[in-house]
Parts: C-alpha cells; sequence; structure tokens
C-alpha cells in the first residue's frame, strides 16, 4: 500500500508543473506552458502579442529586471530574482524567477528560458532571499531535480548547481563544484560513463537538447538512477559548456522493473498454460479415433482449439522485449520533439539550433 502510494504521489508531483517561458532577447514570448496562462489569466494567444519584459512586468521592477538581463548576457550565469507581473485583471503577482541565456556560436542572445514561482508568504522578498542564500530552490515542484552547468570534459566539471543535488546523492554542491572533492563524472556509475559521454559528444556536436538514463552512486554508496535532460552551449569566448537539469527517476525504474517481472512471470504462466492445453487437445484427439461418433468429443477439442487461440493471443500481448528496449535506450540520444514520453512539461525548454 505504501509503495503504491508513493507511486502515485510521484505521478502527481510530474503534472504539477510550473509556469515556464521561452523568450526572444527582444522580449517576445515564444512559447509558454499553461501553468504561466494560469498564472497571468491572458490566452497562449495573447501572450504572444505582448513583451514579457514590458507589458508584464509591473513597471517598479522594470529596470531592475533589465539589469539582471544585462548581467546574465555578460557573464553566461544563471539568476534568480524576485519581480512583480501584472495579470490581465491588473492583480500584481509577486514571483521568484530563474531565467538563463541561450546563445549562439557567435555570443549572440537567442532566447531566455524562465521558470516562475509564485510567492505568496509575506515578506516575500526577504523569504526569497533567504531561500537563495541556502541554496534552496526546487525548479519543478514536488520531486528532486537541480539544473546544472558543467565544462565540456569528461568529469562534467560542475560550475553552477541549483536544485535538490544533496538530495539526489549525498553531496553538498560545494563538494563537486569545479571538482572540489569529486567530480560528477564520477558519481557516475562506471558502467554507464562511456556512454552518457558518447551521447553527450552527439548533442553537442549536432547542436541539438537531448536526454538521457543513467546510473548514478551516492555518497552514501546507494545506486540511484536519474534522467539527464540538457543542450550544449557555446559562450562569447567559444567555451564550451552543457547545461540542464537532472532529476530522480529511481522509483520509476523499480516499478519497470515490477512491471518486468510480472509480465515476465504471466508469459511464463500463459506458456505452460498453451503446453497443457496442447496435451489435452492430443488426448482428446487420440480417444476421438477410439470413439469417432461422439458429439462430446468433438465438442471438447473445439473448445479446447478456442482456448488454445487465446491463449496465444495473451501470450503475444504480454511479451514485451525489455532487453532490446533498455539496449535501444542507452544508446540513441533523446531529441526534444515534443513527443517525448519523459516529462513533457518541459521540452518546450530547448528548440532545435541547426
Amino acid at each position: 500500500m505504501a509503495k503504491g502510494s508513493e507511486l502515485e504521489k510521484n505521478k502527481h508531483a510530474r503534472t504539477e508543473a510550473e509556469p515556464f517561458i521561452l523568450v526572444k532577447a527582444n522580449g517576445r514570448i515564444i512559447s509558454c506552458n499553461e501553468a504561466f496562462v494560469e498564472l497571468l489569466g491572458y490566452s497562449q494567444d495573447e501572450l504572444k502579442e505582448l513583451r514579457w519584459d514590458i507589458d508584464l512586468t509591473h513597471p517598479e521592477w522594470v529596470n531592475g529586471q533589465r539589469e539582471v538581463m544585462k548581467n546574465i548576457a555578460a557573464t553566461d550565469h544563471p539568476n534568480m530574482y524576485v519581480k512583480e507581473y501584472i495579470r490581465k485583471d491588473g492583480k500584481r503577482i509577486a514571483v521568484e524567477q530563474l531565467i538563463n541565456a541561450i546563445k549562439d556560436r557567435r555570443g549572440e542572445v537567442q532566447y531566455y528560458y524562465v521558470f516562475v514561482r509564485e510567492i505568496k508568504e509575506q515578506n516575500a522578498k526577504m523569504d526569497v532571499q533567504r531561500k537563495i542564500e541556502r541554496g534552496y530552490f526546487s525548479l519543478m515542484g514536488h520531486w528532486p531535480v537541480f539544473a546544472y552547468r558543467c565544462v565540456n570534459d569528461k568529469d562534467w566539471s560542475m560550475k553552477w548547481i541549483h536544485g535538490d543535488f544533496k538530495e539526489i546523492t549525498g553531496y553538498d554542491i560545494e563538494e563537486v563544484i569545479d571538482n572540489k572533492v569529486i567530480s560528477w563524472g564520477k558519481i557516475i556509475h562506471p558502467d554507464d560513463i562511456e556512454r552518457t559521454w558518447d551521447v553527450a559528444r552527439v548533442g553537442i556536436n549536432e547542436g541539438r537538447p537531448f536526454q538521457q538514463e543513467y546510473r548514478i552512486i551516492t555518497k552514501d554508496g546507494i545506486i540511484k538512477w536519474v534522467l539527464e535532460m540538457n543542450i550544449g552551449v557555446v559562450n562569447s569566448k567559444g567555451e564550451e559548456f552543457f547545461e540542464g537539469f537532472i532529476t530522480d527517476i529511481t522509483v520509476r525504474k523499480q516499478a519497470e522493473e515490477e512491471l518486468k517481472f510480472i509480465l515476465f512471470n504471466c508469459h511464463k504462466t500463459l506458456k505452460e498454460q498453451y503446453r497443457l492445453s496442447n496435451k489435452v487437445i492430443y488426448d482428446l484427439q487420440a480417444l476421438a479415433e477410439k470413439e469417432p461418433d461422439s458429439e462430446l468429443i468433438r465438442q471438447c477439442i473445439k473448445t479446447m482449439l478456442c482456448i488454445q487461440s487465446r491463449t496465444c493471443r495473451l501470450i503475444d500481448s504480454v511479451y514485451i522485449d525489455f532487453d532490446g528496449l533498455n539496449k535501444l535506450a542507452q544508446e540513441i540520444e533523446f531529441i526534444f520533439d515534443g513527443k517525448s514520453y519523459f516529462y513533457p512539461k518541459i521540452t518546450s525548454i530547448f528548440s532545435d539550433r541547426r
């Protein structure tokens, strides 16, 4: 019962997307999710006609936001700050935002991606500042995830991390930044490190986002599964980085293993049933040769053939080539094409840069 509750909780958490927007350098909105639409009260079409940095921002915060944007463009570092939006009904909404810029190879800002969280507490700005000082910011809400930027090297040398890093790995953020105590490459399971590096190289060489699943070993020696979603970026100096998100999918992986076990045993049982039905049919046919006029025997044979046919269909329906699927998942880089199974709520973060 407890395990079922945990799975249901994890499933529910995935559906609760934080407000997210993707904006051009000129402030025009490229796309946003439904959570952002609900927060501001405008429709998707209405939002695309408005300037995110001016029309939706309260005048008191416009200049401050402009400085933040300049700083992000100049330093290539993500920034978290406080501002107020203006809803369609005129209501002011205090939010905290995590924002970063994606640049082309010339160092020009192509767009900004922004995660938004509404602040409902009193003394909101002070509260947010305390959260920042504690290194607190859960990008997606209720399930462990962290955002990061790392150097394009086989150590995955981390330059910036924000979110639930310690909850996932057991390490403090400071232990991994610039490989002070351990590198992310050493946290990745040794059997997965080469594969993850190969996938990352494809992503940065082709200039497109990707996602992959692999194992890590926590500080306590526990093996966990994570899902990584990132994109290769190049700053104005020509330096290559990866930036993206990593989340714990261990619960989902355990559920998949349980499903695999159940289906395997179901497949095994059905095959045994098929074997037994074959034997019964063989015995009935032998009996029918001795009593060729027996209507009862003919009906029994007909019934058993029907059962056998249904058993065959059931065997086909429960068989899944898990080994083939796992190999496919490990060897193919996953491109965010809007059809990805995993966490579709953030597929709009990245766009194809080819």
